[in-house]
């Protein structure tokens, strides 16, 4: 991991966490980095996606192996391994349950979805299994759920906002719940 922000190849000082050198413009090796940095954004729930996006699309192109063919060895293995970084960085900026996980990790809280719920949201969750399996009303059970999720993204951003991560950790875990129940309704539907 290259971390003393000297360029491996022309020695040059670089920028904390930069993928490239600004003199040679030569790829770096492998940082440890969190998604929030690799991107140039402050840590935040509410991160602008278009943002995300942009960047995204950005860092992949410059990193795409067809720009690395005639380059060293090294190179090559640094831009592979930069891009697969950016991509893991990329799913958990995009992905409401990993980004809040990420933000509560950077807060101290570890191993989020390895917690159990509250006996409250296991025995919601318990109503919710029950009512899919009757297979009543799966539009609006659907409907219901969506709404729970949104409702859950702004409890968290709240949450967030107030640091009040005892809140978010619950929050976290019954937006992961409800996110992979929604999948679950969607699929019977598609089956009816």
């Amino acid at each position: 991991m290259n971390n003393n922000n000297i360029c491996w190849s022309c020695h040059s000082s670089i920028k904390p966490h930069a993928l490239f050198c600004d003199v040679c413009s030569v790829v770096q090796p492998p940082m440890s980095i969190s998604p929030f940095q690799l991107f140039g954004i402050k840590p935040s729930f509410d991160v602008n996606q278009q943002v995300v996006e942009e960047t995204y699309l950005s860092l992949q192109k410059q990193l795409h192996p067809d720009n690395f063919v005639n380059k060293s060895p090294s190179e090559q293995m640094y831009a592979m391994s930069a891009g697969a970084n950016l991509n893991d960085a990329y799913n958990i900026l995009t992905d409401s349950v990993n980004l809040s996980c990420q933000i509560l990790e950077i807060n101290g809280f570890m191993d989020i979805l390895n917690r159990k719920p509250s006996a409250a949201l296991m025995g919601e969750q318990f109503e919710l299994r029950e009512a899919l399996d009757e297979d009543e009303n799966l539009e609006n059970l659907k409907q219901d759920v969506a709404k729970r999720i949104e409702e859950c993204y702004k409890n968290l951003s709240a949450s967030f906002s107030k640091q009040d991560y005892k809140n978010a950790v619950d929050q976290t875990i019954e937006l992961r719940f409800l996110t992979k129940f929604a999948k679950d309704v969607k699929r019977k539907l598609r089956k009816k």
